[in-house]
């Protein structure tokens, strides 16, 4: 089977474990907020900009300390746009919320300051519109493919950024 094919209802159901009142409940919040990721309608860009900070949260999506510069850098970005993309991802000017953030209270970065600390919001809407597609098998996500990006190992964070 391809990471494109749909699974039927009962692969769909063994392969998030059967929960049909929250068929997420076996996936800890940073996965959850990965997964909310995808399923959004938020641009290319944005969602790049949030599994980026993704990666460096702990199991509770919090806590990811990185500064413009390594966002931009591993989200191969200008730096300005990570800079407006925070913007709209902290929920400024009509944009949803996914991220709270604690200004320069992250790890020390030599030349350049204190590093942002960044912790996941996962909207409601898109969590709700999840929940129903996932139980609904209509748009079934294939679930095991996606663990093993979501699982990875935190890349080491470069002294050089």
């Amino acid at each position: 089977m391809t990471p494109n094919s749909r699974l039927t209802e009962a692969e769909c159901q063994a392969s998030i474990g059967h929960n049909s009142a929250n068929p997420l409940a076996d996936l800890s919040r940073k996965e959850t907020f990965i997964l909310c990721v995808w399923h959004s309608d938020e641009t290319t860009a944005k969602k790049i900009f949030l599994l980026c900070i993704a990666l460096f949260f702990n199991e509770m999506a919090k806590s990811a300390s990185m500064t413009f510069a390594m966002i931009a850098r591993y989200c191969a970005l200008a730096r300005r746009t990570a800079m407006r993309l925070a913007q709209e991802v902290v929920g400024k000017e009509g944009h949803r919320q996914w991220l709270s953030v604690e200004v320069n209270q992250g790890h020390y970065v030599a030349g350049k300051g204190n590093a942002n600390i960044y912790h996941g919001i996962i909207p409601p809407d898109v969590l709700a519109s999840l929940r129903a597609s996932m139980r609904d098998g209509a748009g079934c996500l294939r679930i095991t493919p996606l663990n093993a990006a979501i699982r990875v190992k935190q890349p080491k964070l470069s002294a050089r950024i």
